[in-house]
């Protein structure tokens, strides 16, 4: 159990921005070109990026659109940085 809590307050101390807990529906947009469009959950939210779950696969490196779906947020341009099976981590590059 300490183990773990060290572990954990490790990953806390590297991390740049504090991150706060969020559920909220958003939508991806792929930007080459396609204009698919993709349903995911935001599960944490920062200053440089977000955590989002989604059932699409997306590469990292990959840049895609994001907005919000239950406010009126403005959407962002943001570039997959982590990807662990259906958790994708996301760096805001710009608000569009």
């Amino acid at each position: 159990m300490a183990e773990n809590m060290d572990q954990q307050t490790a990953t806390l101390a590297r991390r740049r921005y504090h991150r706060f807990d969020v559920n909220s529906s958003v939508r991806l947009r792929r930007t080459d070109g396609s204009g698919r469009e993709h349903e995911g959950i935001c599960k944490t939210v920062a200053v440089g990026g977000m955590g989002v779950e989604t059932e699409v696969e997306l590469a990292v490196g990959e840049v895609i659109e994001a907005d919000f779906m239950d406010n009126e947020s403005m959407p962002c341009r943001a570039r997959i940085v982590y990807r662990n099976k259906k958790e994708y981590g996301l760096q805001f590059l710009d608000i569009l």
